[in-house]
């Protein structure tokens, strides 16, 4: 268990470390400059290589999906070379290899997402990835949205209710995550509330029936906690479009409403971070909210 914690945490620390890595874009102004950042992103390219290989053997070691990453960061470095140091080249590229997320691709990852789990199988989608950005998209979704990964961490406590489930707190003995474990109790409608606290103040949580299996991201950025959230079943437009946070949801003519899902952020400090979490659990709706107001299968949820 100790062993499937440390490579949870490492994916954690390669994905801020890529992020960093990416996050420049190729301003340039003169030779020398051209020359600078082509130099650093080659280096750099062969850093996010060696990490994202790492992090697909830790996940299964699948050879199709560490073969097809070679091909595209050899494309990718073809594709650097090749621009001569020639600034809207070097645009070209960083928009092409490393910053562009298709739109579709991202929705159809969201769609699949069915809580506990994503997708039987997230391969599919690592292979139609084109960007550094969407594979690294495509990994933290897969590994956020599944339960067993929080079900394999080392269990710090729990608590039983045989009438109506259990919440667990896995991974690392953390101040912060131990009394936000204290603080969520059973009036919260879940059957099973997994809270995974791991190194550097980054907790996730995953809850069965809100929102199908709503999961919940916190990590903190100085002095305050960044919190991100994703639904993967929304069941009244309404309730969830008044969420703290929320990206609203707009229904057109032809939105599929058995499909819908939605997502969220919001910065809060320590004090107010529990509270603010506990709230965002009680308001999520559930299959019982679809046929009020606002529901999904409500008779007045289109405009």
């Amino acid at each position: 268990m100790e062993d499937k914690l440390q490579d949870l945490e490492q994916f954690f620390n390669y994905n801020l470390q890529i992020k960093q890595m990416i996050s420049v874009y190729p301003d340039i102004y003169s030779e020398e400059d051209a020359i600078e950042y082509v130099d650093k992103m080659t280096k750099n390219l062969q850093d996010i290589k060696y990490m994202l290989t790492k992090i697909l053997k830790n996940l299964g070691n699948d050879e199709r999906l560490i073969e097809y990453l070679t091909k595209l960061f050899t494309y990718y470095e073809k594709r650097l070379l090749s621009s001569n140091y020639n600034p809207q080249k070097l645009k070209d590229f960083y928009q092409t290899c490393i910053s562009n997320m298709d739109p579709q691709l991202i929705n159809e990852i969201n769609q699949e997402i069915c809580g506990y789990y994503i997708f039987s199988n997230y391969h599919k989608f690592f292979l139609q990835s084109k960007t550094i950005n969407e594979l690294l998209h495509v990994l933290h979704m897969y590994i956020v949205n599944t339960e067993s990964f929080y079900q394999k961490m080392p269990i710090i406590k729990q608590k039983v209710d045989e009438n109506i489930g259990t919440i667990t707190l896995y991974g690392r003995d953390n101040p912060l995550a131990e009394a936000l474990f204290e603080n969520i109790n059973f009036n919260i409608d879940s059957r099973r509330i997994d809270i995974l606290s791991l190194s550097n103040n980054r907790i996730l949580i995953m809850a069965r029936d809100l929102g199908h299996a709503l999961t919940i991201e916190i990590a903190k950025e100085k002095s305050e906690y960044h919190v991100s959230y994703f639904i993967p079943k929304v069941c009244n437009i309404d309730m969830v479009n008044n969420l703290k946070g929320i990206t609203p949801i707009k229904i057109k003519e032809d939105t599929d409403l058995k499909n819908l899902y939605a997502k969220g952020s919001f910065l809060v400090n320590e004090q107010e971070l529990i509270p603010n979490l506990l709230e965002l659990m009680m308001s999520v709706p559930q299959d019982k909210d679809m046929f009020i107001e606002g529901g999904i299968f409500a008779n007045n949820t289109r405009k």
